[in-house]
């Protein structure tokens, strides 16, 4: 799939929510479907909407992912001195 340069993230998200939306014939009981029971434009919107909490939850991801979480070496394996996160001593390949 080949899309323009200049179009924004918002819009692809949105472009590819509505393709979801309209492929799936079945949203909930209370709405229906959008084929049946959804302006063009409420569809759009809807696309819209989910494009937008696409782009947060994509923001919060990245900002969570900026956290390090990887465990801090407590030493070094006496034999190949390679990092060691367990108080046995020794790294997983050296232990006796």
């Amino acid at each position: 799939m080949t899309t323009p340069q200049n179009i924004s993230l918002l819009d692809y998200f949105a472009a590819s929510a509505l393709q979801g939306m309209l492929a799936y014939s079945y949203v909930n009981p209370q709405r229906g479907n959008y084929h049946e029971n959804c302006t063009f434009e409420g569809a759009a919107y809807d696309a819209y909407s989910y494009a937008r909490a696409m782009l947060k939850a994509r923001s919060d991801y990245e900002d969570s992912s900026q956290q390090d979480d990887s465990p801090t070496p407590i030493g070094n394996c006496p034999r190949c001195l390679a990092p060691v996160y367990t108080d046995e001593g020794f790294c997983g390949g050296c232990k006796p």
